[in-house]
């Protein structure tokens, strides 16, 4: 159910307003970080030459670091990056200028981007804390509606619009551990953002989301 901040995997779509050739993608990250993508993990080989391909076509461009892996979507117009997010910090960083150097401005190219990620938070009195600080009103007639002598508030999601319908919109979901939910929970992130720079800025707000969560819970 995720990891910890340092540790999670971080994804990252990345999608243009009109196609660039695969390619051109490799030409541009390509250097000494980076190296020849593996297979794709979407395809399926069923014998000597035979591969099948799962879901929407994706085009392998590059892995940086070793860790993070790269492709392209050409249906969709999405470049898509995926790897432990310190080391995803360090490509959006110099991303940029890595599509500077072959004369495009990657803020331009962009119609918007989408990370997706999760991690877990350890927290002592999880539970408790969550239905301390979120209270619904007259529960108490809804659990006698249904027979039941208590409810409470146990999986919870914020937003900050009322619609997902936005390039600028923003999920949080805390799911608590079944095994253990008064000892920890688990953090789903979806956030959009018009400009790459936005996505660093929030990548690193990521970093910091378990001693966000906990203060927020423990105030």
């Amino acid at each position: 159910m995720g990891q910890m901040a340092e540790q999670c995997e971080v994804s990252i779509a990345i999608f243009f307003w009109l196609n660039v050739p695969p390619p051109i993608l490799k030409k541009i990250l390509a250097g000494p970080r980076f190296s020849p993508p593996p297979p794709s993990p979407h395809r399926v080989e069923l014998g000597p030459g035979i591969a099948v391909g799962i879901g929407p076509p994706r085009e392998p461009i590059a892995t940086f670091n070793d860790t993070v892996r790269i492709e392209y979507l050409p249906d969709r117009f999405m470049l898509s990056i995926k790897g432990p997010l310190d080391d995803v910090i360090e490509l959006f960083s110099n991303l940029p200028s890595l599509f500077e150097d072959y004369g495009y401005k990657l803020a331009d190219m962009c119609r918007y981007c989408e990370i997706n990620t999760e991690l877990i938070i350890n927290i002592e009195g999880y539970i408790d804390l969550l239905r301390q600080k979120v209270r619904v009103t007259d529960i108490e007639s809804l659990a006698a509606a249904i027979g039941e002598k208590e409810l409470g508030i146990y999986q919870v999601s914020f937003s900050n619009m009322k619609i997902p319908l936005s390039d600028q919109w923003l999920n949080i979901t805390l799911t608590p551990d079944p095994n253990a939910p008064l000892a920890r929970t688990g953090l789903r992130i979806v956030k959009r953002c018009r400009h790459p720079e936005e996505v660093l800025k929030f990548l690193k707000i990521i970093k910091n989301m378990p001693a966000i969560m906990k203060e927020f819970l423990q105030e």
